[in-house]
């Protein structure tokens, strides 16, 4: 920056050049300068840092040059920070480089590392206290810094008190009610803005002090001695915590004075209670743990101990020695006092717990010595004791010589009790109690009888104890029995009354009761029956036996009883008897009915014997075994087992008679079997099934179908022994024959099941390969026609557009088992498609036809066809672009190609962002299995959008008040509106020209812009980001240059103005060889420095100004790769002197 003044006086004449270069600190031609290596340093000096202190880390390079720049690291990365300090929030390794032209230096590592505030916690010894205990809790911090503690009971703050203080990190209680609470505490590090979270919530419980209750554990309060007492103070609450402290008559009662007292945990024990143990007792509760901690009082309790103890006494209700059973006895037991449980024994045996003993109704097991106990707790006092007998009451007996009599006799019976009481006698006949009259005497204890028919039974007697309510047991029943003279009764032992020679005939002559008190005279035809003049005849007992009867035996019988001890009672004679013996003795006859040779098995068989006469019992053989004892032997159902030879036999008592023999075939019906070629059929088949028997007889026939007997109809025909179907679907099943032999009821066994399946003629399914049913020329299809069921048992046949399809007139068209093929298709081949199942055996079955299949093969294949949307002929990067690809029909997969690249899949291109590397021809193919179409070709065209230049320029007032003026400029002649970015931040500013004002904030800061329009394109491309760094310092120093360059001139103006006025003239002075200006040497005219400087000032300005920048009045600044660089523009002269305008 070269300065010209030119002074000319008449006085004095100076020439002053100025020559002031300023050098961009980038400038090529400054020489390299050395930088030290920096150090990081902290702006506090304390041993632990936290995350919400401010740390300052400083870049600080000892004896460097000025102006350098500043970057910092974390970790390796690069922080974006360009200051001398940075404030760092988190841990890491921090670097920093300064960097002042081309060369820079680098920090150590220096590893920060900020710690979270600690969490206080609170501890104590206490959770909980009673209303005015003392409770400390302590504020505990694992950090050994000075903290200033704060304490929080819910969300207050607490601070100290009366009832609250805070000493340190210790906070104590005087508790009271509303202490009970959760309480928290947080500390703040002195000096420093730091501070920790709350600690975890502590809860005390604050409890009032629990009123003891007193209570005996009897319920009496008077006692005897020896007794045991047991007093017991109890706490409700935390029981376990509590000792207690006893008090009689209101003094404390001291533990080991008295050893029948003890005080077990919570109880007062009396083991052994005295007089001396009366009184008036109380307690209370001691804290285990904090024991100044005491409960009040509980109510007191009177207890009274008496001198000596009675025994229970025993009170009888009207008593008796002995006892007779069923009587009742009541003894009572009392004992002076409450509380008393009372024990009545027998013996050594408890009987029952109760203040009464009751025996409602004695026995002899009741008999024994009883006493009573009357206890309380484990005190216990026996009574006396007392004898009790109990006794049955004696059993009467009746007793008499008379066990029967008859009518008119006197019997006498008889009372006898074993006991010397006085009784009272009672005689019962049955449950009739008897009186004296005529016929019955009662005196004292005898009964006397004149006897009558009704006297006949049984007679009890019983006694009554004078004076109580004993009543013996009846005596043991004595049975009198009364008869008349018997009825005899004369019987033939035989049924019949009509023998044939040598049988045996019994008579027998019979009384009903007292047989054997009776005996007996025989008479034949009205005369007595001598016993020993017919050896064939015998007398035993009451019966008249004839060994072996012969004719001379018949004739008209009876008999009599005469009494073996009273002889002359005698019977009347018995009703007569007729007896007749035949002369000869004929054989049984057997008679047959329904006789068939041979039988069938289940046929029923009947023969009949009989034999002349009365009382037979007939007896059936097989062979030589007997089968049957009955008149008539019945078989009806016959089996094999029963062919054999028959005879019967006629048997009365120990004579038989046999009859002639007779021969039995039986068999078994034959089994009927069906036979039939037919195994499974088809609706609407004819059927025949055969039911075959291998025997000669007529036999009709009956066909089954399951349980179902077949009658014959318009589906089914039975004629003979064969079945005809027309084959409907419920034929299907099972059939059986059976054959019943005609004018017999003679049926054969069912035949096995012969099973005969009915199908449904199959419904074939036609099915497409591929789906669908629109075709283009060319492409392949399948038709397959399939029968799910026995599918290898059909062929198949095929029908376009209701006729049969030839199978060789077609090459496109095979036929491989049951598909159609089409390998290339063609318009011909479209028409409605159908086929059957024919079977491959029985040829005339065929299926119905399958539902059609509309085929169309179109006469030519179209392109694929591309539909464009927003579409340009030319697009601008970052336009979108959206390309549909559509056939025709279904199944299509869509390839989009872009010249040779591979495939996108998909119906839809779709690019987001165009860029100039998608520009080219598109195309894309649609495909569905081997068959694929291309559409035409598609150019895509890609131009870039407009660029967006950011520029610097610098006015005067930018440079006086260190703001900045930015420009958006887009270079292609059309309007724009501008959008600006500040750090990514949209700004509120449409205009191209942004005004920014110079702080530590926008200097940092990285600024942008774009173009928008409204015709395409929409907005131009985004600038290149421009950050200002150190242009504003730099002009401040140019300012402050500038400002003291003018300062010089003016002062040597000022300094040559007062020289001339006052320099003399016959004084001449040397000058001095320092100064800034040398003047010329009046007498060898020698030049100055500065003289000769100024001489040759204009060559050396003239080199000057074409190597060095100019300082100008206005500067465009390019942000390229992080260096600003000036533009030069030529400053205008003016008498010398270089002047600065601003434009």
């Amino acid at each position: 920056m070269p300065f010209h003044i030119e002074i000319s006086e008449p006085l004095c004449s100076i020439i002053v050049a100025v020559s002031v270069q300023v050098k961009s600190q980038d400038s090529t031609t400054e020489p390299p300068v050395q930088i030290p290596k920096p150090q990081i340093t902290l702006n506090v000096a304390h041993k632990v840092l936290y995350k919400t202190e401010r740390v300052t880390l400083s870049c600080e390079v000892t004896g460097g040059p000025p102006g350098l720049q500043y970057d910092w690291y974390k970790n390796s990365e690069d922080l974006g920070e360009h200051q001398h300090n940075i404030t760092a929030s988190d841990s890491g390794k921090y670097e920093c480089k300064a960097t002042k032209g081309a060369m820079s230096e680098k920090s150590d590592s220096y590893t920060l590392t900020l710690e979270d505030p600690p969490q206080p916690q609170v501890r104590s010894d206490w959770t909980e206290a009673f209303h005015g205990e003392k409770v400390s809790l302590q504020c505990v911090i694992q950090a050994s810094e000075n903290w200033n503690y704060m304490w929080f009971k819910g969300q207050n703050k607490i601070v100290s008190n009366d009832e609250t203080n805070i000493q340190g990190n210790t906070l104590t209680l005087s508790v009271q009610s509303s202490h009970d609470g959760e309480y928290v505490c947080q500390a703040v590090l002195q000096d420093r803005k730091v501070t920790t979270s709350m600690s975890t919530p502590y809860s005390l419980t604050v409890r009032e002090l629990p009123q003891p209750k007193l209570s005996v554990e009897s319920q009496w309060k008077t006692f005897y001695p020896t007794e045991k007492v047991t007093l017991k103070c109890s706490v409700k609450e935390d029981s376990d915590k509590w000792g207690y402290e006893w008090f009689r008559n209101g003094a404390p009662l001291p533990k080991d004075k008295d050893k029948d007292i003890s005080l077990p945990g919570n109880t007062l024990s009396i083991s052994s209670a005295k007089a001396v143990h009366s009184g008036q007792y109380t307690c209370r509760g001691r804290h285990l743990k904090r024991t100044p901690v005491t409960t009040g009082e509980a109510e007191a309790v009177q207890l009274h101990v008496n001198d000596n103890t009675p025994k229970p006494t025993i009170t009888k209700h009207e008593w008796f020695e002995p006892f007779y059973s069923n009587e009742q006895a009541q003894l009572h037991c009392n004992m002076p006092g409450d509380g008393w449980e009372y024990h009545w024994y027998k013996g050594t045996n408890l009987r029952i717990t109760n203040p009464e003993l009751t025996i409602d109704s004695v026995s002899v097991t009741d008999t024994g010595v009883y006493h009573c106990k009357a206890q309380r707790g484990d005190f216990s006092v026996n009574s006396e004791t007392l004898q009790v007998t109990v006794k049955d009451p004696p059993q009467p007996q009746v007793r008499s010589d008379w066990t029967e009599a008859f009518h008119g006799e006197k019997v006498s019976l008889q009372c006898v009790i074993q006991a010397s009481e006085n009784w009272n006698y009672m005689w019962f006949k049955g449950q009739n109690k008897i009186v004296s009259n005529d016929e019955t005497n009662i005196q004292g204890n005898t009964l006397t009888l004149s006897v009558q028919s009704s006297h006949d039974g049984e007679y009890v007697c019983q006694a009554e104890l004078q004076g109580r309510k004993v009543t013996t047991s009846m005596s043991t029943p004595y049975s009198l029995t009364v008869r008349e003279l018997p009825q005899l009764k004369l019987s033939v032992e035989s049924q019949w009354k009509t023998f044939y020679p040598t049988e045996k005939v019994t008579l027998k002559c019979s009384v009903k009761e007292d047989s054997d008190k009776w005996g007996y005279e025989w008479f034949r035809n009205g005369a007595p029956l001598p016993k020993d003049k017919d050896k064939d005849i015998s007398l035993p007992g009451n019966t008249l036996s004839i060994s072996s009867a012969k004719a001379v035996h018949s004739g008209q019988y009876t008999c009599r009883g005469r009494h073996l001890k009273r002889t002359p009672v005698t019977t009347g004679q018995a009703e007569a008897v007729q007896l007749h013996v035949n002369d000869n003795t004929p054989k049984p006859t057997i008679t047959k009915h329904k006789w068939f040779e041979p039988f069938y098995s289940n046929e029923r068989i009947q023969f009949n014997c009989n034999m002349p006469g009365d009382g037979w019992e007939y007896h059936w053989h097989k062979d030589t075994n007997p089968r049957i004892t009955n008149p008539e032997l019945t078989i009806d159902s016959v089996s094999v087992t029963d062919t054999g030879v028959y005879h019967c036999k006629a048997q009365r008592g120990d004579f038989s008679v046999n009859s002639e023999t007779l021969q039995v075939t039986v068999k078994d019906p034959p089994q009927p079997q069906v036979r039939s070629d037919w195994t499974e059929a088809f609706h609407g088949e004819k059927v025949s099934l055969q039911c075959v028997i291998q025997a000669s007889e007529n036999w009709n026939y009956m066909w089954f179908k399951g349980q179902n007997k077949i009658v014959s109809n318009d589906e089914t025909n039975i004629q003979g022994n064969t079945l005809t179907l027309s084959v409907q679907s419920s034929h299907d099943g099972e059939y059986v024959c059976q054959a019943e032999l005609q004018g017999r009821k003679v049926t054969t066994a069912k035949s096995t099941p012969y099973s005969l399946t009915v199908r449904e003629l199959p419904k074939p399914e036609l099915s497409i390969t591929p789906e669908w049913k629109t075709f283009y020329p060319t492409e392949k299809l399948t038709l397959k026609c399939s029968v799910k069921e026995d599918s290898d048992k059909w062929g198949y046949e095929w029908f376009r557009n209701g006729a049969p399809l030839p199978k060789d007139k077609d090459k496109d068209i095979s036929f491989p088992g049951n598909t159609l093929s089409i390998s290339s298709a063609k318009a011909v081949h479209s028409g409605q498609y159908t086929c059957r199942g024919r079977h491959l055996k029985r040829t005339p079955v065929t299926t119905g036809e399958t539902g059609a299949v509309q085929l169309l093969v179109y006469d030519t294949t179209p392109k694929a066809a591309i539909t464009k949307r927003e579409w340009f002929e030319l697009f601008y990067t970052e336009e979108r672009v959206q390309l549909h690809c559509n056939m025709s029909g279904v199944g299509w997969k869509y390839h989009w190609y872009k010249g040779t690249n591979p495939p996108i899949i998909n119906p839809e291109l779709t690019i987001n962002s165009v860029s100039h590397a998608h520009t080219g021809d598109y195309h894309c193919k649609a495909q569905r299995g081997d068959f694929s179409v291309n559409s035409k070709t598609l150019q895509v065209r890609v131009q870039a959008r407009p660029p967006a230049s950011l520029t610097l320029e610098t006015e005067l007032s930018d440079i006086m008040t260190g703001d900045m003026t930015l420009r958006c400029n887009i270079t292609d002649g059309r309007q724009w509106n501008y959008t600006w970015f500040m750090n990514g931040q949209q700004l509120n500013e449409s205009s191209n020209v942004l005004k920014v004002a110079g702080n530590e904030e926008t200097i940092k800061s990285e600024f942008k812009c774009k173009g928008r329009n409204v015709v395409r394109p929409l907005y131009s491309a985004l600038s290149d980001g421009f950050i200002a760094n150190n242009i504003i310092f730099k002009r401040k120093i140019l300012l402050a240059i500038s400002g003291c360059l003018v300062c010089c001139i003016v002062i040597l103006i000022i300094g040559c103005i007062v020289l001339k006025i006052t320099r003399k003239p016959e004084v001449k002075e040397t000058p001095h060889t320092d100064l800034f200006f040398s003047m010329t040497d009046s007498k060898n005219q020698t030049a100055s420095p500065m003289k000769e400087y100024i001489d040759s000032s204009p060559t050396e300005l003239e080199e000057l100004q074409e190597k060095e920048e100019l300082i100008t009045d206005r500067t465009s600044v390019v942000h390229e790769d992080g260096v600003i660089k000036d533009e030069e523009t030529p400053a205008s002269e003016a008498n010398g002197l270089t002047s600065f305008k601003g434009r």
